[in-house]
């Protein structure tokens, strides 16, 4: 059956092309990337430090295309870090950005982890010493009573601390 859309016989047919593609305006119901390990050499963990710096480099910005009217967000391929630009350097490595990204979502939680940790810590840390606090305050309260009255003047006399405590 001739599906009046696209041109393409139904179930479609699979396009394959080595090199580049150029498209505007892409509209698909899914969008992969070959991804396996069976097509990967040199695997390496993308350290944070590699990530940070990526991601400092990057510069959002919003635009127009040429000929459009519609406002766009996006990047300036010149403008960003090879590891994210295509080898003629004028199209953005969706997927690399997408992995960089991830990368600092993952770090960013870790982050957020430690300093969720650090925090509980520092206020078992307070709870303890507002406690200490409360107990030294008191006694303090009761040092100040008892000092007075346990003078060497009362203990010597004991009647004037009874005319004290009675008047």
């Amino acid at each position: 059956e001739e599906d009046k859309n696209t041109n393409l016989s139904s179930p479609p047919t699979i396009l394959d092309v080595k090199g580049q593609i150029k498209a505007y305006d892409v509209s698909t119901q899914s969008f992969t990337q070959i991804s396996s390990q069976n097509f990967k050499k040199d695997v390496a963990d993308f350290s944070t430090e590699e990530n940070s710096k990526i991601l400092e480099e990057l510069k959002p910005i919003k635009f127009k295309f040429n000929n459009e009217d519609n406002i766009n967000i996006g990047f300036i391929s010149e403008n960003t870090p090879n590891l994210l630009t295509s080898s003629d350097g004028k199209s953005i490595k969706i997927m690399n950005l997408i992995a960089v990204l991830t990368k600092s979502v993952q770090d960013n939680r870790q982050e957020i982890q430690h300093l969720v940790q650090k925090i509980d810590q520092q206020s078992q840390e307070i709870q303890h010493l507002v406690e200490e606090n409360t107990k030294l305050k008191v006694k303090k309260e009761e040092t100040k009573k008892t000092s007075f009255w346990n003078r060497p003047l009362f203990k010597k006399h004991p009647s004037l601390l009874n005319k004290i405590e009675n008047d």
